[in-house]
């Protein structure tokens, strides 16, 4: 019955919030509705419709600020002759700080000029006026005189956001007026409009050379917009990376997730590579990346780029399954705010961020704070008699306290400097692999990064550190080891890359070159000391040999200290473009995932019940080579439709050597006999088995596809969908008996739609839908005390997830609610892990 009310409850929140949406006009996405008037205005300005052209421009500006939009505008002003209103927009535009800043200013500075010999002109003539009473042709609004004589020319305009400058207008050309002397004015020109559609989505990750529409990256590229983000009111990344096609989602908690990519999904999951503006945000031991220790939370996210395939040709190791890359808002950008939620169970969430610009300096600081409670209590109160825990708030889940500061500085035009750096001070709870069913970990991290750009030169250089402490706290009994543990990491890459443009004959070339270079110390109560040096080269080439053919080549070397190997990844793409705005691309590379700390060098005593004996996972007795992906990938992307936007992929992945924890080898009499420790200095107990990570020995193939697509049917009105298929399918030698492990659903179905409306209120609601599995995982055995692998079946399941938000007060104050899970069907993401529950979470926001 509970489930029931539940379920009408939510049908009921839905129908209403149609009902609201369809009772007033709706303006639909930002981006696409935005994109409709830059068109228009374009055309008309074209077509020499100057006002009605102008005032669509003004209406894209209002829909999605962009500051070409404004230069667009003040041009056109120009080529009118409304010289005023052209000089405050230019003066707007630059004061985004743009690349032709320089230029820009130097248009002003003319046309100021202009307008001064105007105006005097018009008072010289104002005073030999005829008496008091007689009547004259009064002066057009607006006119400035006849232009001056050829080769009267103030200094050149900017080239504009796109396309070389060209003569262009060179000022009104309407009658001379009355009086007014035949004297030169200076010419200005306004340089040639830009015809670059300035709300074309871009990615920096399909290159790491600059931005690159979709149409031309050389894999698939998913982009959740600034819009997905604030729209569906998650705050968790998970959560809002679950709308991506192919990715898998595994919450462990309410305060830790697991992701991946087409398949291979774990606990402390290590097969993507996460990063923040280019920034790697992985914990370097564990080879995972801890979502709720970041020092931004999603309202500093402009977009997040994923990269669905492998990524190793730029990226090199760990970009084994795909790459994230979460951009942050510019400094300047936005707007200052202060944002609380509050959840039940003590959830909270808060969020303030102040940015601002001051001539070449533009800057952003953001703080923030979250608690997150658990799905499910794993220590009961009444238990504390015999039972031990690190935490003693037993329903908490994760806590973050966050600080970020981003700042740039133009030096020069296409010269910019940036200073950025973060520390948050966090808690979560997670579960680990092997025996160790929970954890809770006191993280603090912290970050400091430099980027210097000149021209086609860029050079980043960038320190992470991270001090940890956690401890295991499922069942242990007191007089039980907590396996307490301490953890420092620091590190420190730089990264150089040269990116340029240029043609040769009829071939338009686009390289990009790039070396760089990581230090990683890692120091742990269960590992030795352990500095590294990483090394990699990186190269990438596009050639377009017609507008409709091109193809990509990239390839990676990187020097891996573990194996003392170089590893190579290359990546060939072909793309064909059967016309302006669609793709067909192929393409085929490789991937690999280096050994990270835990399984390469880790020693772990893990006590039995006796308390007397352990078995040591030792993980330096034996060295594991690097996981290996060999993938194909054929996919067609078209975006020809202002309507529609659609994505699909066909992919082939040949996985191999995955790392694995290893069967316990018991001790044998011949072991003393060999010398083999039989006891542990650092425990006090008796040594009965040893294990480490190994290699698997089979192969998987994994076959599988993705489509997707983005309709824009009408104004206030956005919905999108996309399905998965994988199959994996397992090559086993001789000798090999190890079960099939999907490690992902054959099927996973999103969608959603998503309303804005002119009276501000606005909202999403979203499915996800995953499909049954089965995971095998290593346990003990109680009647023969092996470790032996076993099936455990999980069901399927679907989501139902809604947000409804109003702002009011000329959009500075907004009201909304959002809630994860609506129907409430708890579900287990991992046969290990807490069963999934419902959340909802209030907030309240205002801009100043």
């Amino acid at each position: 019955m509970r489930r029931q009310r539940m379920t009408r409850a939510t049908l009921a929140f839905i129908a209403g919030l149609g009902v609201l949406f369809s009772s007033a006009p709706a303006w639909g996405d930002a981006r696409t509705e935005a994109r409709a008037y830059f068109r228009k205005g374009m055309t008309m300005i074209s077509n020499g419709e100057y006002g009605p052209g102008i005032d669509a421009l003004k209406r894209a500006y209002e829909t999605l600020p962009h500051p070409n939009v404004l230069y667009n505008i003040a041009r056109a002003y120009g080529e009118m002759g409304d010289l005023e209103n052209a000089i405050t927009y230019y003066k707007r535009y630059a004061e985004t700080n743009p690349p032709d800043k320089d230029e820009v200013v130097a248009v002003v500075a003319a046309l100021e000029a202009r307008l001064d010999r105007q105006r005097a002109a018009l008072a010289a003539a104002a005073e030999k006026s005829p008496a008091p009473g007689a009547t004259g042709p009064a002066a057009p609004a607006g006119a400035t005189g006849p232009a001056g004589p050829a080769g009267a020319t103030a200094p050149e305009g900017p080239t504009g956001p796109s396309g070389p400058a060209g003569p262009g207008p060179v000022g009104p050309t309407g009658p001379a007026l009355p009086g007014v002397p035949e004297a030169p004015l200076p010419t200005v020109k306004l340089g040639a409009p830009p015809t670059e559609d300035v709300y074309e989505e871009a990615t920096v990750s399909a290159s790491r050379g600059g931005a690159t529409s979709p149409i031309d990256a050389p894999n698939s590229i998913t982009i959740i917009t600034e819009q997905d983000i604030r729209l569906s009111g998650m705050t968790k990344l998970g959560d809002l990376l679950r709308r991506v096609a192919g990715i898998d989602v595994m919450d462990q908690s309410n305060g830790y997730v697991d992701l991946s990519m087409r398949g291979f999904n774990q606990r402390l999951a290590n097969k993507l590579l996460v990063l923040i503006d280019g920034r790697n945000v992985g914990l370097d031991f564990f080879g995972s990346t801890f979502y709720e220790s970041f020092p931004i939370d999603v309202d500093q996210i402009d977009r997040i780029e994923v990269v669905r395939g492998p990524g190793s040709a730029l990226y090199g190791a760990d970009a084994f399954a795909g790459v994230i890359n979460i951009i942050t808002k510019a400094p300047g950008t936005g707007k200052n705010f202060a944002k609380m939620g509050l959840g039940p169970r003590n959830e909270g969430y808060g969020s303030l961020r102040v940015t601002g610009r001051n001539e070449n300096l533009a800057y952003r600081m953001s703080a923030g704070y979250t608690r997150l409670s658990r799905w499910s209590r794993t220590v009961d109160e009444k238990r504390r008699i015999d039972l031990q825990t690190i935490e003693p708030d037993q329903n908490l889940g994760a806590e973050n306290v966050r600080i970020d500061f981003q700042s740039q500085r133009r030096i020069a035009k296409n010269v910019n400097l940036g200073i950025s750096g973060g520390y948050s001070d966090s808690f979560s709870d997670f579960y680990a692999i092997g025996v160790f069913r929970g954890f809770q970990m006191y993280e603090r991290t912290g970050y400091a990064m430099v980027n210097f750009q000149a021209h086609q030169f860029s050079l980043r250089s960038y320190y992470n550190l991270a001090r940890i402490r956690s401890n295991h706290f499922t069942t242990n009994y007191l007089g039980q080891s907590l396996y307490g543990g301490t953890l420092a990491i620091d590190a420190i890459d730089t990264e150089a890359v040269f990116a340029d443009r240029f043609d040769t004959g009829s071939l338009k070339h686009a390289i990009n070159l790039g070396i760089n270079h990581r230090y990683r110390f890692v120091q742990s109560t269960f590992t030795d000391t352990n500095p590294e040096n990483f090394v990699g080269f990186f190269g990438q080439e596009g050639i377009k040999v017609a507008p409709q053919l091109e193809f990509v080549a990239s390839a990676r070397l990187d020097y891996l200290p573990y194996t003392r190997k170089w590893e190579p990844s290359p990546r060939i793409s072909a793309l064909v473009h059967p016309s302006e705005r669609s793709t067909i691309r192929a393409s085929f590379s490789t991937a690999f995932r280096k050994p990270t700390s835990l399984e390469g060098y880790m020693k772990l005593g893990v006590q039995s019940s006796s308390g007397a004996i352990e078995a040591i996972n030792d993980a330096s007795r034996s060295k594991v080579k690097p996981e290996r992906i060999l993938t194909a990938e054929l996919g067609y992307i078209n975006q020809d439709l202002d309507w529609l936007a659609l994505d699909t992929a066909l992919y082939y992945n040949r996985v191999s050597d995955l790392v694995v924890l290893a069967p316990n080898r018991y001790i044998t009499p011949s072991d003393v006999q060999r010398g083999d420790p039989v006891w542990d200095n650092n425990t006090g107990r008796y040594i009965a088995a040893f294990s480490s990570f190994a290699n698997q020995c089979a192969a998987f193939n994994v076959l599988g596809g993705e489509i997707g697509a983005r309709v824009f049917p009408a104004e206030g009105l956005d919905i999108f969908a996309n399905y998965a298929n994988n199959n994996v399918s397992a090559d086993r030698p001789a000798g090999c008996d190890i079960p099939d492990d999907q490690r992902t659903s054959k099927h996973k179905i999103n969608a959603g739609v998503q309303v804005r409306s002119k009276p501000g209120i606005d909202g999403e609601v979203s499915v996800n839908y995953v499909s049954s599995q089965v995971w095998s995982e290593r346990v003990l055995d109680p009647a023969s005390g092996d470790v032996v692998y076993r099936d455990f079946p999980l069901d399927d399941y679907l989501l139902l997830n809604a947000r409804v938000g109003y702002r009011f007060f000329e959009d500075r104050a907004e009201v909304s609610a959002m809630g994860f899970n609506l129907l409430n069907k708890e579900h287990q993401e991992h046969p290990f892990t807490q069963y999934v529950g419902r959340r909802f979470m209030a907030f309240a926001q205002y801009n100043f």
